[in-house]
């Protein structure tokens, strides 16, 4: 055996060094760390940065400086609009932001994710659920005592689910219902267009380097810039981007900024849980 080899990897150094704190780290402090469980080497901050590229939920949320998707997850709020058939059947259809909030390892290699998470019935009780597919999309089936607890509010299609994030490590969730009648359309509207404004940002920055940015990326970048921790959290992602973005899906490809002479292979960030075309294969069923 090399002597390399008994020493862990770059990922699983870098992905140790994050997730064992829940605060960002400057990328020195991070090399530091990395380089106390590895020889010291010329090569480690080289090592450093290709492990980063590599893992999903190392996020930049600055210059330089690193947080730990799971961690930077606490106090997260998004909204979800329910539908008819959700409210009837007990289950949630996931978009990749409420995907990456619930299941934050899915991203990294595209495979089902068996964990069991926890979810707080806002003056209910505690269910345990799991990711399923339902209408050939990625869900999160709640079951019976969920359509209940939406019966009991009286509660119906075109309400709004609050999912709180408690503790992402661990799996614990809240999730509320607010009544149609009960939005505050004015703060939502200003926190959807500042989260499209960044998205924007980011995604002009990217694509220097890539044609397109995938759904799941841009997500990860925007919970590291703090967008999502706010008591009123804004519309859904696709929704947003649609109406106050220039961003456009490449398709199969991901989010790119919206070009006339490109239009004709784009479409205008569609509602990806409600896209009869998903192809479950792609997500890594």
């Amino acid at each position: 055996m090399e002597q390399m080899d008994r020493y862990p990897s770059y990922v699983v150094s870098v992905a140790g060094a994050l997730s064992s704190t829940d605060q960002p780290l400057a990328i020195d402090t991070l090399v530091d760390r990395v380089r106390g469980a590895r020889p010291d080497t010329k090569g480690v901050r080289t090592g450093v940065y290709r492990a980063l590229k590599q893992l999903y939920q190392a996020v930049p949320v600055a210059p330089d400086r690193y947080g730990w998707l799971s961690h930077l997850l606490r106090d997260n709020v998004v909204r979800h609009p329910l539908s008819n058939e959700e409210v009837r059947r007990g289950y949630l259809l996931l978009d990749e932001l409420e995907h990456a909030i619930l299941f934050p390892q899915f991203f990294q290699n595209h495979r089902p994710d068996n964990r069991k998470v926890t979810i707080e019935l806002f003056g209910d009780e505690v269910l345990q659920a799991e990711a399923a597919i339902e209408k050939r999309t990625w869900s999160l089936k709640l079951g019976e005592p969920f359509v209940k607890w939406i019966d009991d509010q009286g509660g119906q299609g075109r309400d709004d689910i609050i999912i709180s994030v408690r503790d992402a490590v661990a799996g614990i969730y809240q999730v509320r219902l607010l009544p149609r009648e009960g939005r505050d359309e004015e703060t939502i509207e200003q926190r959807s267009i500042a989260v499209a404004a960044v998205a924007e940002e980011l995604v002009m920055d990217l694509r220097r380097a890539e044609r397109a940015v995938p759904a799941w990326e841009l997500v990860a970048l925007l919970i590291g810039r703090g967008l999502y921790v706010d008591p009123v959290p804004p519309d859904d992602l696709h929704l947003l981007l649609q109406r106050h973005s220039m961003l456009a899906l490449l398709e199969g490809e991901g989010y790119t900024v919206a070009d006339r002479r490109e239009t004709s292979n784009m479409v205008r960030a569609p509602f990806a849980r409600r896209n009869d075309n998903f192809d479950p294969m792609f997500w890594g069923t």
